[in-house]
Protein backbone atom coordinates (compact mmCIF):
# COMPACT_ATOMS: atom_id res chain seq x y z
CA UNK A 1 0.00 0.00 0.00
CA UNK A 2 1.61 3.46 -0.96
CA UNK A 3 0.60 6.32 1.07
CA UNK A 4 0.95 10.58 0.25
CA UNK A 5 1.69 12.60 3.19
CA UNK A 6 2.69 16.09 3.22
CA UNK A 7 5.14 18.12 5.92
CA UNK A 8 6.98 21.15 6.13
CA UNK A 9 11.02 21.00 6.61
CA UNK A 10 11.03 25.15 7.36
CA UNK A 11 9.60 28.08 7.17
CA UNK A 12 6.72 27.96 3.59
CA UNK A 13 9.11 24.57 2.48
CA UNK A 14 6.18 21.97 2.44
CA UNK A 15 7.34 18.00 1.01
CA UNK A 16 5.55 15.93 -0.53
CA UNK A 17 6.75 12.16 0.32
CA UNK A 18 5.05 8.72 -0.29
CA UNK A 19 5.60 5.41 2.00
CA UNK A 20 4.82 2.22 0.25
CA UNK A 21 4.20 -0.84 2.35
CA UNK A 22 4.83 -4.57 1.57
CA UNK A 23 2.02 -6.92 2.67
CA UNK A 24 5.14 -8.88 4.16
CA UNK A 25 8.11 -6.96 6.13
CA UNK A 26 11.30 -8.51 7.06
CA UNK A 27 11.03 -7.68 11.03
CA UNK A 28 14.15 -5.15 11.90
CA UNK A 29 14.32 -3.98 8.61
CA UNK A 30 15.56 -0.20 7.87
CA UNK A 31 13.05 1.59 5.36
CA UNK A 32 14.81 2.29 2.22
CA UNK A 33 14.75 6.08 1.64
CA UNK A 34 14.63 6.80 -1.88
CA UNK A 35 16.60 10.34 -2.87
CA UNK A 36 15.88 10.81 -6.62
CA UNK A 37 18.11 13.39 -9.03
CA UNK A 38 18.08 16.75 -10.66
CA UNK A 39 14.72 17.58 -12.49
CA UNK A 40 13.20 14.11 -11.78
CA UNK A 41 10.14 14.03 -9.03
CA UNK A 42 8.91 11.07 -6.44
CA UNK A 43 6.76 9.46 -9.65
CA UNK A 44 9.58 9.19 -11.67
CA UNK A 45 10.64 6.25 -9.72
CA UNK A 46 7.30 4.62 -11.93
CA UNK A 47 7.31 0.48 -10.12
CA UNK A 48 10.69 0.88 -8.39
CA UNK A 49 9.51 1.52 -4.63
CA UNK A 50 6.71 -1.54 -4.99
CA UNK A 51 9.48 -3.64 -6.39
CA UNK A 52 11.66 -2.80 -4.08
CA UNK A 53 9.84 -3.01 -1.10
CA UNK A 54 8.18 -6.53 -1.92
CA UNK A 55 11.31 -7.91 -2.81
CA UNK A 56 13.10 -6.92 0.56
CA UNK A 57 10.21 -6.85 2.78
CA UNK A 58 10.98 -3.30 3.77
CA UNK A 59 9.38 0.24 3.93
CA UNK A 60 10.29 2.49 1.07
CA UNK A 61 10.06 6.31 1.54
CA UNK A 62 10.31 8.78 -1.41
CA UNK A 63 9.53 12.05 -1.99
CA UNK A 64 9.68 15.58 -4.26
CA UNK A 65 13.12 17.02 -3.62
CA UNK A 66 12.28 20.52 -3.17
CA UNK A 67 11.90 22.50 -6.48
CA UNK A 68 10.43 19.36 -8.07
CA UNK A 69 6.92 17.96 -8.56
CA UNK A 70 4.14 18.77 -5.76
CA UNK A 71 6.55 19.80 -3.03
CA UNK A 72 7.75 23.83 -2.40
CA UNK A 73 10.33 25.51 -5.20
CA UNK A 74 11.28 28.19 -3.25
CA UNK A 75 13.92 30.60 -4.22
CA UNK A 76 17.33 29.29 -4.34
CA UNK A 77 20.04 29.14 -4.73
CA UNK A 78 20.15 25.37 -2.90
CA UNK A 79 22.18 23.82 -1.02
CA UNK A 80 22.88 20.16 -0.45
CA UNK A 81 22.69 20.70 2.79
CA UNK A 82 18.88 21.95 2.96
CA UNK A 83 17.93 19.10 0.65
CA UNK A 84 19.57 16.56 3.54
CA UNK A 85 17.02 18.46 6.30
CA UNK A 86 14.35 17.90 4.28
CA UNK A 87 14.95 13.75 3.65
CA UNK A 88 15.68 13.43 7.12
CA UNK A 89 12.42 15.60 7.77
CA UNK A 90 10.71 12.61 5.84
CA UNK A 91 12.50 10.25 8.21
CA UNK A 92 11.22 11.49 11.24
CA UNK A 93 7.95 12.41 9.53
CA UNK A 94 7.58 8.51 9.37
CA UNK A 95 8.38 7.66 12.20
CA UNK A 96 12.16 5.80 11.04
CA UNK A 97 14.88 5.92 13.21
CA UNK A 98 17.75 4.59 11.19
CA UNK A 99 17.11 4.13 7.16
CA UNK A 100 19.17 2.76 4.42
CA UNK A 101 19.69 5.88 1.67
CA UNK A 102 19.78 5.30 -2.09
CA UNK A 103 20.72 8.56 -4.47
CA UNK A 104 21.07 9.05 -7.49
CA UNK A 105 22.83 11.86 -9.36
CA UNK A 106 21.86 14.76 -7.52
CA UNK A 107 20.32 12.69 -4.85
CA UNK A 108 23.59 10.42 -4.17
CA UNK A 109 25.16 13.86 -3.40
CA UNK A 110 22.28 14.24 -0.57
CA UNK A 111 22.67 10.95 0.29
CA UNK A 112 26.21 10.82 1.01
CA UNK A 113 25.48 14.40 3.09
CA UNK A 114 22.85 12.51 4.72
CA UNK A 115 24.95 9.42 5.99
CA UNK A 116 27.70 12.42 6.86
CA UNK A 117 25.25 14.76 8.76
CA UNK A 118 23.58 11.79 10.50
CA UNK A 119 25.59 8.88 11.46
CA UNK A 120 23.44 7.37 13.71
CA UNK A 121 20.22 7.31 11.23
CA UNK A 122 22.03 5.92 8.34
CA UNK A 123 22.31 1.80 8.59
CA UNK A 124 23.61 1.62 5.08
CA UNK A 125 24.13 3.69 1.78
CA UNK A 126 23.25 2.41 -2.12
CA UNK A 127 24.76 5.50 -4.15
CA UNK A 128 24.49 5.57 -8.33
CA UNK A 129 25.61 7.04 -11.16
CA UNK A 130 26.55 10.19 -8.90
CA UNK A 131 29.96 11.87 -7.32
CA UNK A 132 31.75 13.29 -4.68
CA UNK A 133 32.30 16.94 -6.26
CA UNK A 134 35.12 19.07 -6.33
CA UNK A 135 38.76 19.46 -7.53
CA UNK A 136 38.95 15.80 -8.16
CA UNK A 137 35.86 14.88 -9.52
CA UNK A 138 35.31 14.98 -13.92
CA UNK A 139 31.96 16.83 -14.49
CA UNK A 140 29.58 15.73 -16.95
CA UNK A 141 30.07 16.81 -20.28
CA UNK A 142 29.96 20.73 -20.99
CA UNK A 143 27.08 19.81 -23.59
CA UNK A 144 25.03 18.14 -21.10
CA UNK A 145 25.42 20.78 -18.42
CA UNK A 146 24.46 23.80 -21.43
CA UNK A 147 21.23 21.49 -21.99
CA UNK A 148 20.58 21.80 -18.17
CA UNK A 149 21.05 25.25 -17.88
CA UNK A 150 18.76 26.09 -20.72
CA UNK A 151 16.10 24.23 -19.73
CA UNK A 152 16.20 25.30 -15.90
CA UNK A 153 15.89 28.95 -17.65
CA UNK A 154 12.55 27.83 -19.56
CA UNK A 155 9.82 29.77 -18.14
CA UNK A 156 8.24 26.93 -18.19
CA UNK A 157 10.14 23.65 -18.33
CA UNK A 158 7.38 21.27 -19.05
CA UNK A 159 6.31 23.10 -21.99
CA UNK A 160 9.98 23.46 -23.44
CA UNK A 161 10.04 20.56 -25.56
CA UNK A 162 12.83 20.26 -27.49
CA UNK A 163 15.12 20.78 -24.31
CA UNK A 164 12.99 18.14 -22.70
CA UNK A 165 13.43 15.52 -25.42
CA UNK A 166 17.10 16.17 -25.43
CA UNK A 167 17.53 15.85 -21.97
CA UNK A 168 15.84 12.85 -21.88
CA UNK A 169 17.60 11.39 -25.29
CA UNK A 170 20.85 11.93 -23.31
CA UNK A 171 20.24 9.22 -20.72
CA UNK A 172 19.01 6.52 -22.50
CA UNK A 173 21.79 4.36 -24.58
CA UNK A 174 21.61 5.32 -28.44
CA UNK A 175 21.88 1.71 -29.43
CA UNK A 176 17.98 1.66 -27.52
CA UNK A 177 17.00 4.50 -28.95
CA UNK A 178 17.88 3.82 -32.50
CA UNK A 179 15.41 0.58 -32.77
CA UNK A 180 11.33 0.96 -33.12
CA UNK A 181 10.90 -0.59 -29.82
CA UNK A 182 13.11 1.61 -27.80
CA UNK A 183 11.76 4.82 -29.94
CA UNK A 184 8.08 3.40 -28.25
CA UNK A 185 9.40 2.96 -25.03
CA UNK A 186 11.01 6.20 -25.46
CA UNK A 187 7.32 7.56 -26.14
CA UNK A 188 6.22 6.10 -23.33
CA UNK A 189 8.58 7.25 -21.00
CA UNK A 190 8.33 10.91 -22.05
CA UNK A 191 4.75 11.26 -21.32
CA UNK A 192 5.43 9.57 -17.78
CA UNK A 193 8.47 12.02 -17.17
CA UNK A 194 5.95 15.04 -17.99
CA UNK A 195 3.60 14.40 -14.99
CA UNK A 196 5.93 15.87 -13.01
CA UNK A 197 5.67 19.43 -12.61
CA UNK A 198 8.87 21.48 -13.01
CA UNK A 199 9.72 25.41 -12.09
CA UNK A 200 12.65 27.12 -13.49
CA UNK A 201 12.92 28.22 -10.13
CA UNK A 202 13.18 25.22 -8.61
CA UNK A 203 15.53 23.83 -11.18
CA UNK A 204 17.48 26.20 -10.98
CA UNK A 205 17.77 26.06 -7.18
CA UNK A 206 18.36 22.35 -7.53
CA UNK A 207 21.41 23.23 -10.27
CA UNK A 208 22.88 25.65 -7.99
CA UNK A 209 23.03 22.45 -5.13
CA UNK A 210 25.02 20.18 -7.40
CA UNK A 211 27.41 22.76 -8.64
CA UNK A 212 28.38 23.33 -4.81
CA UNK A 213 28.91 19.94 -3.36
CA UNK A 214 32.43 18.23 -2.27
CA UNK A 215 32.38 16.00 0.19
CA UNK A 216 35.73 14.65 -0.78
CA UNK A 217 37.62 15.83 2.40
CA UNK A 218 34.72 13.83 4.50
CA UNK A 219 33.89 10.67 2.66
CA UNK A 220 36.58 8.96 4.84
CA UNK A 221 34.51 9.03 7.79
CA UNK A 222 31.59 7.03 6.51
CA UNK A 223 32.22 3.61 7.89
CA UNK A 224 28.83 2.18 6.78
CA UNK A 225 27.93 -0.88 4.34
CA UNK A 226 28.14 1.34 0.65
CA UNK A 227 27.48 0.06 -2.67
CA UNK A 228 28.46 2.90 -5.62
CA UNK A 229 27.33 1.75 -8.54
CA UNK A 230 27.08 3.37 -12.18
CA UNK A 231 26.77 2.39 -15.57
CA UNK A 232 30.18 1.95 -17.61
CA UNK A 233 28.70 3.58 -20.35
CA UNK A 234 26.92 6.00 -19.12
CA UNK A 235 27.36 9.64 -20.99
CA UNK A 236 25.78 12.31 -18.07
CA UNK A 237 28.54 10.93 -15.31
CA UNK A 238 31.76 9.68 -16.00
CA UNK A 239 32.22 6.21 -14.37
CA UNK A 240 35.81 7.48 -13.44
CA UNK A 241 33.75 9.23 -10.14
CA UNK A 242 32.01 6.29 -8.84
CA UNK A 243 35.68 4.66 -8.85
CA UNK A 244 36.88 7.40 -6.69
CA UNK A 245 33.95 7.07 -4.60
CA UNK A 246 34.50 3.20 -4.36
CA UNK A 247 38.40 4.31 -3.45
CA UNK A 248 37.25 7.19 -0.86
CA UNK A 249 34.37 5.72 1.18
CA UNK A 250 35.56 3.00 3.88
CA UNK A 251 32.81 0.85 3.72
CA UNK A 252 32.88 0.55 0.18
Amino acid sequence: MTRVQRLCTAVDVHIEWHRFTPKVLKPGAAPLLLIHGFGCGATDWSGWPKLLGARSKREILYFDNRGIGPSAAPTGPYTVHQMVADAHAVTRAAGARRVSVMGISLGGMVAQQFALTHPQSTAALILGCTTHGGRAAIPPPRIFLDLCRTWAAEVEPDTADASVEDFMRYMLPPALLGTPVGERLFGQFKTAFLRTCRTSTGMQGQLAAMGRFDSTEHLHMLTLPTLVTCGDCDKVMPLANSESLARLIPGT
